[in-house]
């Protein structure tokens, strides 16, 4: 239940003026439904430990996300098992570098992901989307948690959510102001309630 009342509070925290005005309206009104995809099968909700790739491709000005094994699905995710059309994703952000460096992790970062195709409701190209099925002893059996893969799907740069932190159309990484500023998914949500 956490992770769907956690989506509005985080788009609005986080989101950059662009992508609030473009998706703002439909948030507010429930025209968009939303969940928030942190945990992670493998690794629960230790956010440094994540493995969800957000690979940034200058080339084509868009972000890569990828779930590059079993334990990087998220998991236990309330309003993804059949509900949610749109999430905030957890995902650490890969830059490119110079040819003998290789990539640059800078951490984990919030990006906007269309889950759902909003006419037929199905999962969207290269994500795999689906309910957990019954928890023990019942606990929150009236959640719909679900899990979410993604095999190398394509977002365009502005659904980072880069009100404090950011990437530039080529590749460089703006960073925030305080390094904490950009934690701010999951503690930031309490503060809207």
């Amino acid at each position: 239940m956490f992770c769907a009342t956690a989506f509005e509070p985080v788009f609005f925290s986080q989101g950059s003026p662009e992508l609030i005005a473009k998706y703002g309206a439909l948030v507010r009104t429930r025209g968009i439904i939303g969940c928030y995809l942190q945990t992670e099968l493998g690794h629960g909700s230790a956010v440094t430990s994540l493995e969800t790739t957000a690979t940034y491709l200058p080339r084509t000005d868009e972000f890569e996300l990828h779930s590059p094994t079993l334990t990087s699905s998220k998991w236990w995710i309330g309003a993804l098992g059949k509900t949610a059309t749109h999430g905030v994703v957890q995902a650490r952000l890969l830059l490119p570098s110079s040819e003998n460096e290789g990539q640059k992790d800078m951490g984990p970062h919030l990006f906007f992901v269309q889950l759902r195709d909003l006419n037929t409701h199905k999962p969207m190209p290269s994500i795999q989307i689906g309910d957990i099925g019954p928890k023990a002893m019942g606990g929150y059996a009236g959640v719909d948690n679900g899990y979410a893969r993604f095999e190398r799907v394509r977002i365009p740069r502005w659904a980072m959510l880069s009100r404090f932190a950011g990437v530039t159309v080529e590749g460089t990484y703006v960073k925030p102001v305080h390094a904490k500023v950009s934690y701010g998914g999951v503690s930031g949500c309490f503060q809207w309630y």
